[in-house]
């Protein structure tokens, strides 16, 4: 459809240039970007498996209850 609009989320970096400070740069980057990521892949933390964290909840919670369990 030629007349479409997309509505498209931005994060905007503005930057002075030490050798011209009279120069502002603004970058706009989408938010979403498979092929240019904010944060790489490989950079990312990855996320705790689930039955870790259910564990981690039901011992700070027999912690407050003072009771003992065996994982």
């Amino acid at each position: 459809m030629p007349n479409a609009r997309r509505s498209r989320t931005l994060w905007c970096a503005i930057h002075v240039n030490d050798s011209n400070p009279g120069l502002i740069i603004c970058e706009f980057e989408l938010e979403e970007d498979d092929t240019y990521p904010l944060v790489p892949s490989s950079e990312m933390t990855p996320k705790l498996p689930e039955e870790e964290v259910e564990a981690v909840a039901v011992e700070r919670e027999a912690k407050k209850e003072g009771v003992q369990r065996a994982f």
